[in-house]
């Protein structure tokens, strides 16, 4: 598989305070930290600084840099959008992550059961 990436900023907070993903992903970095990698509404892959909260009732994950991310639906399911947020993932954290959707999403809808 070949990728190609476009890497560029992400607009500020103040001007994107929330963003809604087409398709989600959420990795753990050897070192602890969580980061969102998501496919946003223009197209783009975008990896988010780490997570610092996730918000169960409201479906939303709070990054670093203060931006929400409401998760409106579980997290992708397609094997080549997947391959493709993990392809990104793995290039940003130096291949030392690891797949937590599942278990986050669990997580989210038991708290909001």
């Amino acid at each position: 598989m070949i990728i190609f990436y476009n890497m560029r900023d992400v607009p500020v907070v103040a001007n994107e305070p929330t963003v809604r993903p087409v398709a989600w992903r959420i990795v753990r970095s050897s070192a602890g930290s969580s980061h969102l990698v998501a496919v946003v509404q223009s197209g783009s892959l975008r990896m988010t600084s780490a997570l610092q909260k996730a918000v169960a009732a409201s479906r939303t994950v709070v990054t670093a840099s203060g931006r929400v991310y409401e998760l409106d639906a579980g997290p992708a399911e397609d094997p080549q959008t997947i391959d493709m947020l993990m392809a990104r993932a793995r290039l940003e954290l130096h291949d030392d992550c690891e797949d937590v959707s599942a278990q986050i999403w669990s997580q989210m809808l038991q708290s909001t059961h």
